[in-house]
């Protein structure tokens, strides 16, 4: 089932089997996330994850998975710290599509207060 290949993948991230995203997002995966530039290939992919992103530990909190074969959106709240220590606690939305039963887009949004 879907869901859990998402419920698994965020897992995956979270205890940092980086390698196992390998079966989770297809080779020319695009990953788009607030800040940064569009993230392109698994390689790019890994090396955010390893070296760029700013969370040092913590955990996905999933509210809710919806998926079907080609699309498919999640969202929940991430708890944890960033790699200075300083601590995070941010909700968030993904959305997806699928090539062959991977991921080939991800793009991930975040909560903040308005103005």
């Amino acid at each position: 089932m879907k869901q859990q290949f998402i419920r698994d993948m965020f897992h995956k991230i979270d205890t940092k089997d980086y390698e196992a995203l390998r079966d989770v997002f297809t080779d020319d995966v695009v990953y788009e996330r607030p800040g940064y530039d569009p993230i392109r290939g698994i390689e790019g992919l890994l090396h955010f994850y390893r070296e760029v992103r700013v969370i040092g530990s913590g955990e996905h909190r999933l509210t809710r998975v919806v998926v079907d074969d080609e699309s498919g959106a999640s969202w929940g709240s991430f708890v944890g710290a960033r790699r200075d220590g300083d601590p995070i606690d941010v909700r968030f939305a993904d959305v997806y599509t699928f090539v062959e039963g991977r991921i080939d887009t991800r793009a991930s949004y975040f909560f903040e207060p308005s103005v």
